[in-house]
Order: C-alpha cells, then sequence, then structure tokens
C-alpha cells in the first residue's frame, strides 16, 4: 500500500516554513513503517501533480495550518479527481472539523500516528469502510445522510517515547549546519493568540533519555553545527531540563553543538540559564509580546513586565542572544501603546534580533472567536488573509484594532521593519569592523570575496 503525506502550503513566506521541516508527517510515517512495514511513504510540499503520477498512491494525507488551508483544498480536489482517498489533519481542521469539504474523506484530530494506523489497517483490509469508521475516536467525517460527525477524542500518546523519531529521509532533511527536533508536546500556559493548548489538550514530553538518543542521532547522521529546539517551551520542566544538560554534558554533546531553545520570560531565572550555558545554548526564542503592561496582561497569561525586562537582563548577563517576537494590533491598543512596545525593543537593545506581528486570529484560540463575533472572519473565507508573516497580504489581512487605523497600523509595523534593517546592518559592519581590527588582513580577504561575487554576477548576466 502507498500513502502520500502532503504538507500544504500556499508558498514559502514565513521563517518556519521555509527553515522548519514538517517533523509532524515525519513522525506519523515513523509510527507507520514500524507498525506496517511493508506499507511505502512519500513525504512533499510541492510538484503534488508530478508526484501523484509518478508515485500513485493509494491514499492521500494532506496537513495543513489554517492560513494554508486554501491550499490543502485544492491539494483534495485534485485528489479526488484522480478518484483517490483524501485525509486531512493538522491545527485547522481540528479547531474548525466543519471547515471539511466534499473532496475530503475524513479528519484526524489532534495527534495522528495512532489514529493513521488504524485507518491504514482498515484501508489495507477493505479501503475506508463507511460503516465501521464511527468506530474510530478521533475523526471527523460526513455521515450519508451529509451530517457532520466528530467522533470521541483519542487518547493521547502516553508516554511519547512509544513514538519512533520522525522520518527525516522522507524529509529531504540532509547533511547541514541546522537541524531541528520536538521534544514534547502542548504548553502549559493558555495565551490568548495561541492555539497551542487547545490542539495538544495537556503537555508531555519526551523523556531526557530518549532526547539523549536523538541527538545522538542527529550529529552521527547530519553533522550540525546547532540543533534547533521547536518544544512550544522548552524549558517547562526544569527537572527535566536538568537532566537533559547532564545527559549532554556526560556524552560531551555540549563541545560538538550549540543549541537553540524556546524559553519563557516567568521561567527565567539564574539557575536556569546557567543550565542553558552547560548545555552551550546560544540563541533562545522568547515571546515578549509588548512593552505596553496592560497590552501584555491581556496577551499572555503569568507573564508582567518586571518578568520580560528581568529575562533580557539575566540572559544578557550570560551571553545568551534574543530572538524576541512581539504582537501589535490588539482590539484596544492605541497608537502610544504600541510606541511603547518599540521604545522597549530599542531601549533594552534587541532591535535587529526581535521581530513583531500583527496579530492574528487563529482558529482554536480566543481571538478567533473574537472575530467570528465581529463578523471579521468566517469558517470559510480566503485563508489566505490569516498568513501570520507575509509582505503581500497586509491589505487583505484580518486586522482586529479598534483604536487605530489600518493603514496607521500598517505604518507602525514597517517602522519596525525599518528600524529592524538597519540595526542589523549596523551590527554585521560593527562585527566585521572588530574582525579587521584584530585581523588587519580580513580586509583584504573581504575585498577579494566582495570583488570575486561581483565578476561573477558579470558573468552570468553575459
Amino acid at each position: 500500500m502507498k500513502l502520500l503525506l502532503v504538507n500544504a502550503i500556499e508558498s514559502k513566506t514565513t521563517t518556519e516554513e521555509e527553515y522548519f521541516p514538517p517533523l509532524g508527517l515525519g513522525y506519523i510515517a515513523s509510527y507507520l513503517r514500524k507498525n506496517m512495514p511493508s506499507i511505502k511513504i512519500r513525504i512533499i510540499e510541492k510538484n503534488i501533480n508530478e508526484e501523484l503520477g509518478m508515485f500513485k498512491p493509494d491514499i492521500v494525507g494532506i496537513y495543513s495550518l489554517s492560513q494554508n488551508f486554501g491550499k490543502a483544498k485544492e491539494i483534495s480536489k485534485i485528489c479526488r479527481n484522480l478518484g483517490l482517498q483524501v485525509i486531512i489533519g493538522g491545527p485547522h481542521i481540528t479547531a474548525l472539523p466543519s471547515s471539511l469539504t466534499a473532496d475530503m474523506d475524513l479528519a484526524v484530530m489532534q495527534e495522528g500516528e495512532e489514529t493513521m494506523l488504524e485507518l491504514m489497517e482498515m484501508f489495507q483490509g477493505s479501503g475506508i469502510n463507511f460503516e465501521q469508521i464511527g468506530k474510530i475516536s478521533g475523526i471527523a467525517f460526513y455521515d450519508k445522510s451529509g451530517k457532520l460527525k466528530v467522533t470521541k477524542a483519542k487518547e493521547l500518546i502516553v508516554p511519547l517515547d512509544r513514538i519512533p523519531f520522525p522520518a527525516r529521509d522522507l524529509l529531504g532533511v540532509k547533511k547541514q549546519d541546522r537541524v531541528h527536533l520536538v521534544s514534547s508536546r502542548g504548553c502549559p500556559y493558555h495565551c490568548r493568540y495561541c492555539a497551542s493548548s487547545s490542539f495538544w489538550k495537556s503537555v508531555r514530553f519526551f523523556s531526557a533519555r530518549y532526547v539523549l538518543e536523538e541527538l545522538k542521532m542527529l550529529i552521527s547522521k547530519y553533522s550540525p553545527s546547532i540543533i534547533c529546539f521547536y518544544d512550544d517551551l522548552f524549558i517547562a520542566n526544569k527537572e527535566r531540563l536538568s537532566k537533559i544538560v547532564e545527559l549532554i554534558k556526560k556524552e560531551g554533546i555540549n563541545k560538538q553543538v550549540s543549541f537553540f531553545v524556546t524559553v519563557r520570560a516567568n521561567l527565567i531565572d539564574e539557575e536556569t540559564v546557567k543550565l542553558l550555558k552547560e548545555m552551550n545554548v546560544t540563541s533562545t526564542n522568547i515571546g515578549l509580546e509588548s512593552g505596553n503592561a496592560r497590552i501584555l496582561h491581556y496577551l499572555k497569561d503569568r507573564v508582567t513586565m518586571e518578568d520580560n525586562i528581568k529575562a533580557i537582563k539575566i540572559m544578557k548577563k550570560f551571553g545568551l542572544n534574543i530572538g524576541a517576537s512581539f504582537i501589535i494590533g490588539s482590539p484596544d491598543e492605541t497608537k502610544d501603546e504600541i510606541l511603547e512596545t518599540l521604545s522597549f525593543i530599542c531601549n533594552n537593545n534587541i532591535v535587529s534580533t526581535s521581530n513583531i506581528y500583527i496579530l492574528t486570529p487563529l482558529p482554536g484560540t480566543y481571538f478567533w472567536e473574537y472575530a467570528l463575533k465581529k463578523g471579521l472572519v468566517l469558517e470559510d473565507m480566503n485563508w489566505k488573509k490569516l498568513k501570520i508573516e507575509s509582505k503581500d497580504n497586509l491589505e487583505e489581512k484580518v486586522i482586529l484594532t479598534e483604536k487605530i487605523e489600518r493603514k496607521k497600523l500598517f505604518e507602525l509595523y514597517y517602522l519596525f521593519r525599518r528600524m529592524r534593517k538597519r540595526s542589523y546592518f549596523t551590527e554585521i559592519m560593527r562585527q566585521r569592523f572588530t574582525k579587521w581590527l584584530y585581523n588587519p588582513v580580513e580586509i583584504f580577504l573581504s575585498l577579494f570575496r566582495y570583488f570575486k561575487r561581483i565578476t561573477a554576477k558579470g558573468l552570468r548576466r553575459e
């Protein structure tokens, strides 16, 4: 039996979509391989028609975020026209099972490893049996009368160590400077803009030993210089963090690679940051969200401005690179409050490593329900309007702000982007000047590389 798994992406315009491989599909593939050794699986993101023609799958599974659901619908229609059965999964369909279209046979809700195994075993035996399918938990489908049926939720996989490492060979991961992994599922917090807690329902962790073995495999197979943990919150469990650091040091992994991790301001203290330094963490991602106390409290639970300021000071003290994110455009946020956020970023000298996003009401979040009541979104809409970071959709993007005109909000957004671009350029030049100061030969090497690039461009044009 052949299964084609598709990561539905409209266009690779966001940082995450460009650099972060769809490990979720990799986990499903590895779980199926473990329990159904005869199954043949491919994972793709583009060239749908060509892949369908070459691979000739028996069934197609599609993973989609809300902002890419239009692409998922397009892929489903192509598959339906070829007579293929289609399964849709991911955060969007979990939050809005009513989005299921006539071109999609059924939806897998929440995590999909065990549900997909049940479905593949059914398909291998007799095809998808719609008389029996209602007995499978964790799915949604339309019955014979056209009524949407959502079965009871599937029990979450515990322990997570039962799942093999994701099938990176199917994701096109090669030897490179940077590789990614996920060491947990879910987040213990419930921020209003985030759908993680509603999708995963609870937070679960791969064991420290499992994480160590995956790290050893990644280093052996892919020779990375940096490994990125893309958990919702890597430091959520300090006891596990301490154990991971202990194992990493024991194996000498901290001397072979550096790490990128996700953190949260109210969990940052000197003890935690010392652990991160021992692990050889060099860069972090932290959602600071706002430089205004009222807006921060509105967006994020259990974090204060004092927490944000303290976290920045401690991480700078220990030399960690701070990749901070901020959100502007809350419903009653004023221009002055947004300017406070810009001032906070400047005053804390984190302009070049920060990002600002316009608040997006994603399904499964508080703000989706808010936007739905205001008539700003529909359960059937142009999903591109929910793209989180895209230069080409700002004019049609769904915004929630009620105190600022759309044009003014965009002006503030672009003001930050200009600030960041100038700050980044200044930092690069500072680093180069420092290098030149201590190694004058580097000046001539830099000039040589520059003229070499210019010459190469000229030859290509000819």
